[in-house]
């Protein structure tokens, strides 16, 4: 596992364009290594998988909101393919740092802000599998291109 600590703010003061951290480690948004490579889906399980997270999420029943918010939360499941924690000038003055859990083009599925001393649980329940049983993930805020209308969110084309 990589750790990138871009800890010289005069250089990576990135505000809010925190994407820009893929300009000086583009790694964390390409394969870390060819052992995780090997034991990764092919990409093409991966899309199917992301096809049919999308075809279980259904906009239009608004009877059962419950059911439409887990089917979601499934297909963001299945698109957040890595995550970051960011120690931002809102965490530094806040003492909760942003969790962007993004796809594989970089694009923010879910964020959130957690307590530092949550930050162990949540890269144990990544690596255990079990992310989707994580308050940092279930409530987090979705991001803009997973909203209604943005590239990735609903409506979605069957």
């Amino acid at each position: 596992m990589y750790e990138n600590i871009l800890d010289d703010a005069e250089h990576f003061n990135y505000t809010d364009d925190w994407r820009r951290i893929f300009e000086v480690v583009p790694e964390r948004l390409l394969e870390e290594t060819q052992d995780n490579a090997d034991m990764r889906q092919k990409p093409e399980q991966h899309e199917a998988h992301i096809q049919e997270a999308k075809r279980k999420v259904n906009i239009n029943d608004v009877d059962d909101i419950d059911a439409l918010r887990k089917a979601t939360t499934q297909f963001h499941l299945r698109a957040a393919c890595r995550y970051l924690l960011i120690a931002d000038k809102v965490a530094l003055d806040s003492g909760k740092v942003l969790a962007v859990f993004f796809d594989d083009y970089g694009r923010t599925v879910r964020q959130s802000r957690v307590p530092p001393e949550f930050c162990e649980e949540l890269a144990g329940a990544w690596f255990d599998g079990l992310l989707g049983e994580v308050d940092a993930f279930i409530d987090a805020e979705v991001g803009p291109d997973y909203l209604p209308g943005g590239p990735c969110g609903p409506p979605y084309a069957t």
